[in-house]
């Protein structure tokens, strides 16, 4: 069979999606699309699915294709990472926190 296949890279540091026209068997499951798109990594420690037939399908479920249908891998984006302190923000406490207070004069 000939399809179109797709895959949206959406959460990533550059976002973009990998499509083109594969042949495959007739019979496709989540695993053997993911090995197709070589798409591997960006679906690792995500939730990946299948769009078909306008159906989500979970990796397990296997689907029939014919020649000209498309296919779609939904890859989650990760949950927004926890903000953490800048850098700047940090060196500014360290520089306080070096300061002398209460210097007696004459003293440099």
């Amino acid at each position: 069979m000939a399809i179109v296949a797709t895959a949206l890279l959406e959460g990533f540091g550059e976002e973009g999606f990998v499509q083109g026209a594969f042949s495959t068997p007739s019979t496709l499951d989540l695993h053997t699309l993911i090995d197709i798109l070589e798409v591997g990594p960006f679906c690792m420690d995500r939730v990946c699915q299948v769009a078909f037939n306008h159906q989500l399908h979970p990796a397990e479920v296997e689907f029939d294709v014919i020649t000209g249908c498309s296919v779609r891998i939904e890859i989650e984006p990760m949950a927004e990472p926890v903000e953490q302190p800048l850098l700047h923000e940090l060196q500014d406490e360290m520089t306080l926190m070096q300061r002398r207070t209460g210097q007696s004069g004459g003293i440099p």
